[in-house]
């Protein structure tokens, strides 16, 4: 485990080593997934930036997937809210299994936007349209 994690955990997640508390797992994947959402919309903003200075499709598709990336945060925040809730008459042993949903969720994002992003790259590749790499590309 990298030292950002134990600082994080220590910092925001109190108990964070009695992980066999449902509440301090709970923390956990919020923690995980606020820093997640956080960090990829980072590298979005970075990459889309870089990527349209240089019209670099390459960086702008890896700018996309991290958008995608966020996007599945997302998705796993809610999922482990809703997996969180307690057991209720419809659900007697509880809602846990709502992660097996949300993970199937996150992996259909991600299909769609490597579908797209192909269906892009062989669109350029057939027209013609790809750019010279310009020094600023190779600097950057």
């Amino acid at each position: 485990m990298s030292h950002m994690t134990k600082l994080l955990r220590r910092i925001f997640i109190k108990n964070y080593q009695d992980v066999e508390n449902p509440e301090v797992r709970k923390k956990h994947g919020y923690l995980a997934s606020f820093v997640g959402i956080f960090v990829n919309i980072l590298l979005v903003v970075f990459k889309l930036t870089i990527g349209i200075i240089t019209f670099s499709l390459s960086i702008i598709a890896d700018g996309l997937n991290n958008l995608s990336d966020s996007a599945g945060c997302i998705v796993n925040l809610l999922g482990f809210k809703l997996a969180n809730k307690p057991a209720d008459k419809e659900h007697p042993f509880g809602h846990e299994r709502i992660e097996y949903i949300t993970g199937l969720i996150i992996s259909l994002l991600i299909i769609t936007m490597g579908g797209i992003l192909a269906y892009s790259s062989i669109g350029k590749i057939i027209s013609g349209e790809l750019a010279n790499p310009s020094i600023i590309s190779f600097i950057i």
